[in-house]
Parts: structure tokens; C-alpha cells; sequence
């Protein structure tokens, strides 16, 4: 999670002149695209093709709710 900490550092400094709504607007485009990617790689016959994947979805759900709390937290 190290690469993780990091990522996350960089794109807060990057945005941090950015407006709560601003961050809001970016993090609801951003998932959309990703839930619409991971999307294409279900299929009703076979299921999802590549099972790995399920785990990164999970990873990404937790990662957001971490993200979230925190931002309830300060307010």
C-alpha cells in the first residue's frame, strides 16, 4: 500500500485548490469510468473474466470508504 500512500499524496497536492464540490464532481466522473470499465469484463455467459479482478473492486470500495470517513472526520 506503500505505491497507494503515495499516489494518494501526490493527487492531494495536485488538488488542493480544489472547491469540496470541485473534489466531488471528480470522484463521482472517476468512479463511473471505473465502474464502467470493470463492467466490460463481466459477461452473462462466462461471469467475470478475470476473477482477480473482484479483488481490486473490493480493494477500490475500501480505499474510497477510507477516504470518505476521513473527510467526514474533518469535516
Amino acid at each position: 500500500m506503500i505505491f497507494v500512500d503515495r499516489w494518494n499524496n501526490q493527487v492531494i497536492d495536485e488538488r488542493k485548490n480544489l472547491s469540496s464540490e470541485e473534489i466531488r464532481v471528480h470522484f463521482i466522473q472517476t468512479r463511473k469510468r471505473v465502474f464502467k470499465e470493470f463492467g466490460e469484463l463481466w459477461s452473462d455467459e462466462t461471469g467475470l473474466q478475470h476473477p482477480s479482478i473482484a479483488v481490486r473492486i473490493d480493494d477500490l470500495s475500501s480505499h474510497d470508504i477510507e477516504h470518505i470517513a476521513k473527510s467526514i472526520k474533518d469535516g
